[in-house]
């Protein structure tokens, strides 16, 4: 079943890029959302400099496994069609797939 699908690898160019671009803007908002939420739990210099790091939620989890053809093209495609994704509901589709 895998086989028969496309994944980022074996897709059009313009299809890639169409993929790679919504992921990518999908996961940097909600990156920077919940990097500006821990930060706005702060209320001194130190603290801010304690938040620096990594703030990756379902959406960069969902962008990673579509890159490293984890998922199948027709899925990212359907979930790019929901406003929301939920952490369970990413973990769920990707263990689906493996």
């Amino acid at each position: 079943m895998k086989s028969k699908l496309a994944y980022s690898s074996t897709c059009s160019e313009s299809l890639y890029d169409y993929l790679y671009r919504k992921l990518q803007h999908r996961s940097a908002e909600e990156n920077q959302s919940l990097y500006n939420e821990a930060i706005s739990k702060c209320r001194t210099q130190k603290q801010i400099k304690k938040k620096a790091g990594c703030y990756s939620g379902a959406w960069q989890k969902l962008f990673n496994a579509w890159c490293e053809n984890r998922i199948p093209n027709i899925v990212a495609i359907t979930l790019l069609g929901q406003q929301f994704l939920t952490a369970s509901q990413c973990d769920d589709v990707i263990a689906f797939w493996k």
